[in-house]
């Protein structure tokens, strides 16, 4: 099935392609890479017809050097907010939690800036490392309730399954 066909049912799909076939928008290949992301590349995924570079749970532990099990209990304890993009995952029990890239990006200078990008050196307790991300990911829920309605008044599927189609308001 292509890919295409499945965005309008709403489902996020990871977009196949051949290395260095597809660039997202904005994006120079001959570019270094940024070195905050460790090496990490993200997945291409396809959303209503337009293709975005999400991060996984796992590359967001290994930009702040930690296990995922790590970030997976900072979401329980609210230390992170939920993500905002999940994608069906291989094990029918979850699903993958997707970050963007600036999404990603914040939370390293965050942590950064905080003192706790590295384990056990300083106490997030001791810090306004949790809401200084909240606030960045309400920031990013706004630019994505944005993109929610501009998406909703001009998808030309208009699709009640889409993964965006009345998600206006329900974004933070």
């Amino acid at each position: 099935m292509d890919p295409d066909d499945l965005t309008r049912f709403g489902e996020l799909v990871q977009v196949t392609r051949e290395r260095g076939e597809l660039h997202p928008a904005g994006h120079d290949p001959s570019t270094p890479r940024d070195p905050r992301l460790k090496g990490c590349r993200p997945r291409v995924y396809r959303l209503c017809g337009t293709d975005i570079e999400l991060f996984s749970m796992g590359q967001l532990a290994t930009v702040l050097n930690r296990e995922a099990g790590t970030i997976r209990k900072w979401e329980r304890d609210g230390v992170l907010p939920a993500p905002q993009f999940r994608a069906p995952s291989h094990d029918p029990r979850g699903t993958r939690r997707l970050y963007t890239r600036s999404q990603v990006l914040a939370i390293h200078d965050l942590a950064k800036e905080e003192g706790i990008l590295q384990p056990h050196a300083r106490s997030i307790k001791d810090t306004r490392f949790v809401e200084r991300v909240l606030i960045m990911f309400r920031e990013c829920a706004v630019n994505t309730q944005k993109d929610v309605e501009r998406h909703n008044s001009s998808c030309p599927a208009r699709d009640p399954k889409c993964l965006l189609s009345g998600v206006a308001g329900n974004v933070f």
